[in-house]
């Protein structure tokens, strides 16, 4: 019988945060004792999670390049083994495209090396924060529509049901190269980010970077080789004073702000409907049915 349930996740600028609270609150209202923490403060703290508290685990995570951060792997890695503890993976991503299917399979391979029984992994669409703007009714769309998916998810994980997209070999391997290509140029990315004159040293980009890649050193903001391409520190610096030099072209250029989409009467959210045409007509199925 579950009882308690920890949840583990790692968000970048808020997606998947906003699904992990929505899952915490639906396992509360069923009364369930939950225990939900970022990945970053454990893996700072330098504690070990307790496994043996929890009757089944959870870990949350956005997809990057098809696959998870590397946060999520280092992780994963201080984890106690789970001696066939019950696990369940979520992500959220701007699209549900075939191949974002596998993009939990290596951390699901490592975490079933180290004992854990996953069952369930599942992609939760959310607004997009890195190249292209969502129209902000689609982007108020997908959040609405992502407070049923979760209550959906809830339901199946405690009735057990085993939910694991199929990746083929082909897929699976694109997904371990891009993965692999995504690491390395998120380390590269967090190498050209600079601080303009608009600085005002408020050290918020330094407080909230979750692998502590940015430091102040001689007065300057720097970066160093353990950028995960999260993109918090750009959207989150009050005086928008942090960029890339070269790739500029994946930062949004009014920014990303979740919580003014979520807390905007104004926006409806039916951007998708029956009589929409073109690419976002292929969301139409995914928000009109929670099983998707």
């Amino acid at each position: 019988m579950i009882q308690s349930v920890g949840m583990f996740t790692f968000s970048g600028t808020g997606n998947t945060e906003f699904v992990s609270g929505l899952l915490e609150a639906r396992f509360e209202e069923v009364g369930l004792d939950v225990e939900a923490r970022r990945m970053e403060d454990v893996l700072r703290s330098g504690s070990r999670v307790d496994v043996e508290s929890y009757d089944l685990i959870g870990f949350g995570h956005p997809i990057h390049g098809f696959g998870a951060p590397r946060i999520v792997y280092d992780f994963i890695d201080t984890l106690a083994p789970g001696q066939g503890l019950r696990a369940f993976v979520f992500k959220t991503a701007a699209d549900f495209i075939a191949i974002n299917n596998g993009a939990s399979v290596g951390a699901i391979r490592k975490l079933r090396r180290k004992g854990y029984e996953v069952f369930y992994d599942r992609i939760i669409c959310m607004p997009s924060n890195w190249a292209v703007r969502y129209d902000d009714e689609l982007a108020r769309q997908l959040c609405d529509t992502a407070v049923v998916k979760a209550s959906h998810m809830c339901g199946e994980i405690l009735a057990g049901k085993e939910r694991l997209p199929r990746t083929g070999p082909i897929a699976g391997a694109v997904v371990r190269l891009v993965g692999l290509g995504e690491d390395l140029g998120a380390r590269l990315f967090g190498k050209e980010l600079r601080a303009s004159d608009a600085c005002i040293d408020c050290d918020t980009c330094i407080d909230n970077c979750p692998t502590g890649n940015i430091h102040r050193e001689d007065g300057r903001i720097t970066f160093g080789w353990d950028c995960v391409w999260c993109m918090r520190c750009i959207y989150d610096c009050p005086q928008q004073a942090i960029s890339p030099r070269f790739t500029k072209f994946c930062v949004l250029k009014d920014g990303y702000d979740i919580h003014s989409i979520i807390d905007d009467p104004t926006l409806k959210g039916s951007y998708v409907t029956e009589e929409t045409q073109g690419y976002f007509k292929r969301f139409l199925r995914y928000v009109q049915q929670a099983g998707l």
